[in-house]
């Protein structure tokens, strides 16, 4: 069917759906246009910012190249509810449709009332990937909608989310294009576009996933039997982790590796990350799409924006979900970015608070955190002396409040490589590849065993246990249990510690596929505690308070 302008323009409401980024999700709204007295011209009404207001133009360009001419008359395009602000470019699409259905006179075969529209849109009229496409497809399938329709390049994501949406039982349809005329000629019955559920599979994509490299795992870094158990507790119960040593311990390789014992994302988790990852300008990683753990390690000169997350993108926190957020050199970031981790490492989330508008970012992720001892970091090392003034390491260590310590859950201290264990590196690869299968294949099976018991809790890992159900979770008669604390755990710990305390000691147990925790269970998880690690460390703090407790 041959597509005509339309001769007179009708008084008649066109409505297009679209989507708006709202946190890691989307919420549906209309783009409506009809023909008004008075100047003409267009004109959009709407809580809009100005690139909204550049892609009218943009999608009324694309229109007249298509040889459509706006009659003389005042043609409006309202953006609703009024109330939510609309920022982006993933409305010229949506624009550009609900102008076209004002000046074709047909009416269209697909209504786009029932189809969700996201895609920037050039002078050219080609149409060109926006960000949020993941949670534009799941607000459609919310919303009761048919589907959503985006450009070409935005296709893998949208076929990564239906694999997901397939184990949810909902299955998300979509259409892509390359140009404006395209979809006119799909609304409007010309043509079809490609099937929609991916018919046509993206072979290259799937030959992409396949052949995805394995990062970086403890098989190339050589472990003590304490080291091998800090890493897979942290891994099994998602347990916030410091590390503290002097240059060339091993923190950043240990902790670049942990994610490596994490198990593939779950449904849900991989629904999550998809719907985070593409609500941020960078393209979408084939590790994503496939639904392995992301590893995020943002630089000390980060802004808090890009740690926490904006209005609009979310952040580092929020792009580490379900997998590793390192932040090496802890203590030279900003004291208002650390301070501000705070919540992300307590809640799981992280609000973003601005004049107009509130965002809520999801931050599951398992949150390593990497410092040295001193500013020039040889302090307490066998190799090297501290030039150090102990103002200056004062300092330094004063740059991690106590509030904030207080919510990592655990201290580590990496002892020093030295030549020997340098040259054990360069042999018994095999063994080492053993060594961490086994790691991998007993934090699974821990995982398994805790997420068993914490159904009842409504939680997935120990490290979210409730404290009124920690008790419980332990396994452990009461009395027994309060004999174990009082014997065992000193009196001066914070409550808030105490109860991380007893989670990390659940793990411990779990690794051993014990269902009661046990003393020596305990004791391991007492070790990783701030003060323990402080008394390691030489904290200055820490020996001060010491010397106030027994000045003898």
């Amino acid at each position: 069917m041959e597509i005509k302008p339309i001769a007179s323009p009708a008084e008649k409401l066109i409505s297009v759906a679209a989507a708006v980024q709202d946190g890691c999700e989307a919420k549906i709204i209309r783009v409506e246009t009809c023909f008004g007295k008075g100047f003409s011209g267009v004109q959009l009404i709407g809580n809009t910012g100005q690139i909204v207001e550049d892609g009218k133009e943009r999608a009324k360009m694309a229109l007249e190249r298509l040889a459509f001419t706006l009659p003389a008359k005042k043609l409006m395009i309202s953006i609703s509810p009024g109330h939510v602000k609309v920022e982006g470019n993933h409305l010229d699409l949506a624009c550009a449709v609900a102008m076209a259905g004002q000046l074709i006179e047909q009416d269209p075969v697909v209504q786009p009332s029932q189809w969700v529209f996201a895609a920037e849109i050039g002078l050219g009229g080609e149409l060109r990937p926006v960000p949020g496409v993941v949670s534009h497809g799941v607000a459609a399938m919310s919303g009761g909608l048919e589907g959503v329709v985006v450009a070409r390049e935005n296709l893998p994501e949208l076929r990564a989310l239906e694999a997901v949406s397939g184990h949810t039982g909902k299955r998300v349809q979509y259409r892509s294009f390359r140009t404006v005329g395209e979809v006119l000629d799909w609304l409007w019955g010309k043509q079809s576009s490609e099937p929609v559920h991916g018919d046509e599979p993206d072979q290259d994509h799937s030959k992409r996933v396949q052949s995805l490299p394995s990062g970086p795992d403890f098989s190339d870094m050589e472990l003590a039997p304490d080291a091998e158990l800090v890493a897979m507790t942290a891994a099994a119960g998602m347990h916030s982790l410091l590390l503290r040593g002097a240059p060339g311990s091993g923190k950043s390789m240990f902790a670049r590796r942990l994610v490596s014992l994490l198990p593939d994302l779950s449904p849900e988790e991989h629904l999550l990350a998809l719907q985070i990852h593409s609500a941020h300008p960078e393209r979408l990683s084939a590790s994503i799409m496939a639904g392995k753990p992301p590893y995020r390690s943002p630089h000390h000169f980060a802004s808090a924006a890009a740690i926490l997350g904006a209005g609009v993108f979310p952040g580092e926190v929020a792009l580490a979900s379900g997998g590793v957020l390192f932040m090496d050199e802890f203590p030279e970031f900003r004291r208002d970015v650390i301070e501000a981790l705070r919540e992300p490492i307590e809640s799981g989330e992280v609000s973003v608070s601005r004049a107009q508008t509130k965002r809520t970012w999801q931050a599951n992720a398992l949150f390593v955190a990497a410092a040295n001892n001193c500013p020039c970091g040889w302090r307490g090392s066998k190799i090297r002396l501290c030039q150090c003034h102990e103002t200056r390491v004062t300092a330094y260590q004063n740059r991690l409040s106590g509030p904030i310590i207080d919510r990592i859950d655990m201290h580590v201290s990496l002892p020093e490589r030295d030549s020997a264990r340098a040259s054990e590196m360069l042999q018994g690869h095999t063994k080492r590849v053993e060594q961490f299968n086994t790691m991998k294949e007993k934090v699974r099976a821990a995982r398994t065993l805790s997420e068993a018991r914490n159904k009842k809790f409504k939680v997935r890992f120990n490290r979210d246990i409730p404290a009124t159900n920690i008790t419980e979770a332990l396994g452990q008669p009461a009395a027994d249990l309060d004999a174990m604390i009082q014997r065992t755990v000193p009196k001066d710990i914070s409550s808030r510690s105490f109860v991380r305390l007893l989670r990390i000691a659940r793990t411990v147990a779990d690794l051993d596929q014990a269902h009661v925790m046990q003393e020596k269970h305990l004791n391991a998880a007492l070790a990783w505690q701030a003060n323990q690690a402080a008394k390691k460390n030489g904290d200055t703090r820490y020996l001060v308070q010491a010397y106030k407790s027994h000045p003898h």
